[in-house]
């Protein structure tokens, strides 16, 4: 009952609009209504993204018994949906996983919008203080990718072919996957 309490102290002091607008576009997949959110939280079985919305939000710019509570919900939906997204990550709106197993995002991780990730996915490592690992909009990722290392920037438009292990920085508009000599990147741009 306690944790119910700040969570809902927290949704009516908090400026919403973010959370409003993933909640829409990713979990009702429509637009924001309060009504269509307990509706879909009614109906829906997959609830991930809604609760992984809500502790990431509480994580960043709530209290110290905010944060408590937000690293409770994010262990709950590790053990339920074998996917750990690390609190503290910046991920930009309309996130779309297509299969949460095996999933590891980092909390130093940078995401921009449009983001779509298979299953086996791992972005991020390290325990540095700094974001090591950087993705712009409309990046896909396929299944079993590892994106580690040091400072990695990937652009815009990007596609990450299946079985590619990543550890170097990607331009934009590319498609990128591994060979057995390393990385091929080809640009989508037309010349």
């Amino acid at each position: 009952m306690f944790k119910y309490y700040h969570i809902i102290k927290f949704l009516m002091t908090h400026d919403l609009k973010f959370l409003k607008e993933c909640w829409g576009s990713e979990f009702i997949r429509r637009d924001f209504k309060w009504h269509r959110l307990f509706k879909k939280l009614l109906k829906c079985q997959n609830k991930y993204l809604f609760w992984w919305r809500l502790a990431n939000e509480m994580y960043q710019f709530g209290n110290k018994d905010l944060q408590r509570i937000a690293k409770r919900i994010n262990n709950k939906l590790i053990f339920k949906y074998n996917c750990d997204i690390g609190l503290g990550a910046k991920i930009g709106i309309k996130m779309t996983i297509q299969h949460f197993i095996g999933i590891v995002i980092s909390n130093k991780v940078i995401i921009g919008n449009n983001f779509t990730c298979l299953q086996n996915v791992t972005i991020g490592m390290g325990k540095s203080e700094e974001f090591n690992v950087i993705l712009g909009n409309n990046v896909v990722i396929g299944a079993n990718v590892c994106i580690i290392g040091g400072k990695i920037n990937i652009g815009d438009n990007v596609t990450i072919g299946a079985l590619s292990f990543i550890d170097k920085s990607i331009p934009s508009d590319c498609i990128a996957y591994s060979k057995l000599k390393g990385i091929t990147i080809r640009s989508t741009k037309n010349s």
